[in-house]
């Protein structure tokens, strides 16, 4: 931003000044000098350098809010996140609420949904390997439901009765921690890249 406010001032006074000289010389002694074209073309080489600059960044900015509006309609905070946020693992879930968590690990490590703006780019990548590792957790911990195919548990129906076995104690304890880690990841990076790309505008 400070680099372009210098080319275009830089510009602005190389076409400016040597208008003047040009005016008064002409208006004077009728001559003309040629150093003066030469500082007036400069200075349109400077202007058409920061336009050319400011067109590609909107460009650039156009394309990152195209991929951070479908990263949030393919990954609401709803139903998935708020389900990480405030779930006991220990207790039955419904697999739906994570379709789009799920979606998410599946499709979103693929370069046409790369954020151009380095920055943010740099978090959707850690926030997809902390997605990826959240995503492993659950296929080595969890399994359908018995009762309910709709449902994922820890705790697998024929096991239950008596006292809760300490692996699956485990295995709760192991999701929710890495639950409540995840969430917070999302949540910083939506505020992040929401605010970041408003700078840009």
């Amino acid at each position: 931003m400070i680099l372009r406010i210098i080319f275009l001032v830089a510009g602005i006074a190389a076409i400016a000044f040597p208008i003047i000289n040009i005016v008064i010389s002409w208006s004077n002694d009728k001559t003309f000098n040629p150093s003066d074209g030469s500082s007036i073309a400069a200075g349109i080489v400077a202007l058409a350098s920061t336009y050319m600059g400011v067109s590609k960044e909107k460009n650039s900015v156009r394309h990152d809010r195209d991929i951070f509006a479908k990263f949030l309609s393919d990954f609401p905070h709803n139903p998935s996140i708020q389900l990480l946020k405030d779930h006991d693992f220990g207790g039955d879930y419904y697999s739906s609420e994570l379709r789009h968590f799920f979606a998410f690990v599946r499709e979103w490590d693929r370069p046409e949904l790369e954020f151009l703006d380095k920055r943010i780019e740099k978090k959707r990548k850690a926030l997809y390997a902390s997605a990826h590792g959240l995503y492993e957790d659950f296929m080595r911990e969890t399994i359908p439901n018995d009762r309910n195919p709709e449902m994922s548990t820890v705790y697998p129906w024929n096991q239950r009765g008596g006292q809760r076995p300490e692996w699956v104690k485990q295995s709760a304890a192991t999701l929710n921690a890495s639950a409540r880690k995840f969430a917070p990841q999302y949540d910083e990076f939506v505020r992040y890249a929401r605010k970041r790309l408003s700078m840009e505008a």
